[in-house]
């Protein structure tokens, strides 16, 4: 983690993009009217591109339709697709960005979710300005709101700990994964996977997407504070675990090397904490070199951390490096059991 740090890109704002780019972000939503009602508007605003929103209302019934019918008519460049149960044909958000994208008219799109809210009115123009012909995905970070609770600070935590992973990776020339939360590609790469892709879960569209789409050159990096796109997190620790077990079964259908890569790190970080304790070698040192991992895991995350906007972390991660091992173990768990998963 620490060696892949040094790929992680400069933190540079980039307002390449002009007025008369074009792009189209793609929003979906079952029942969330009270976030649409907050959040969209900031979506609308964003300046520096020539944007088409399309917001998907997935079979709502809490007046998201009559929230979207009142923003359309305050907003030109805004398009509402109504989807029926009739129409639901895959479970999870697979269709309805199907159904998005397929309606968009520009070729540049831009994904994000009802519940998030981007950073600044310069949010489209980041991203929308790394795409290009040779680099057709742009990965970019969706951090959670801060909170006054332990839960909140671990999910953060564990948030940041992926994407240092899956970011760093994807500078490296080796994306396997993205968040659909802030995320850019083109029209026709994603219109292409949905028409060879087999995969019906609830869950783990863009995670799937781009590990099949991803190539050595074809990736790139949205890093700048500007470019970020916040959320909020889970309030319990079961709604959260739930989540996450979700998004790990989805990896089960990623490519062989990209599973292995997971597993590797998972396994490194459970033995570096229990070996010690179980070798003859080590046993009598156990304690004073796990204190050392956990000092050094401290220490040299600082620059990753800061350039993430988490460094309020930072001297929670001994405690939190801990409890992440029993995560990773429980949330494994979890994802072996079968069960009715939904996309929201």
């Amino acid at each position: 983690m620490h060696y892949l740090s040094r790929r992680l890109p400069k933190d540079e704002s980039t307002t390449a993009a002009s007025q008369q780019e074009k792009i189209c972000i793609v929003i979906c939503a079952h029942n969330e009217v009270e976030n649409l009602k907050i959040n969209l508007p900031k979506v609308l605003n964003q300046q520096n591109v020539n944007s088409t929103i399309i917001v998907v209302n997935d079979r709502s019934t809490d007046g998201s339709k009559e929230l979207l019918e009142r923003f359309s008519k305050e907003y030109s460049h805004l398009k509402v697709i109504e989807i029926s149960d009739e129409q639901k044909q895959i479970p999870g958000k697979k269709f309805l960005l199907y159904e998005a994208i397929k309606a968009a008219a520009t070729e540049k799109i831009i994904v994000t979710d009802a519940d998030c809210f981007p950073a600044s009115k310069n949010w489209a123009s980041e991203l929308c300005a790394k795409l290009s012909a040779e680099k057709r995905i742009v990965l970019g970070f969706s951090p959670f709101k801060e909170e006054p609770n332990f839960l909140n600070k671990f999910i953060r935590f564990e948030a940041t700990q992926a994407a240092w992973l899956y970011l760093s990776m994807a500078a490296k020339g080796n994306a396997y994964m993205g968040v659909g939360r802030n995320m850019a590609f083109m029209k026709t790469d994603f219109l292409q996977w949905y028409s060879n892709s087999e995969h019906k879960i609830a869950g783990g569209d863009d995670d799937l997407f781009v590990n099949a789409t991803a190539t050595k050159s074809n990736v790139a990096v949205s890093l700048s504070a500007e470019s970020f796109v916040f959320t909020c997190a889970k309030q319990t620790w079961s709604d959260f675990l739930a989540q996450k077990a979700r998004h790990v079964q989805a990896s089960f259908f990623y490519k062989k090397m990209d599973m292995l890569l997971l597993f590797f790190f998972a396994l490194a970080q459970f033995l570096i904490v229990f070996l010690p304790f179980v070798s003859r070698v080590f046993q009598p040192y156990a304690l004073c070199i796990l204190a050392l991992w956990l000092t050094l895991q401290s220490v040299l995350s600082f620059k990753a951390y800061k350039k993430f906007g988490q460094t309020d972390l930072i001297k929670w991660i001994p405690l939190l490096q801990l409890i992440f091992i029993l995560y990773l173990v429980i949330v494994f768990l979890l994802s072996l059991l079968k069960g009715k998963r939904t996309w929201n």
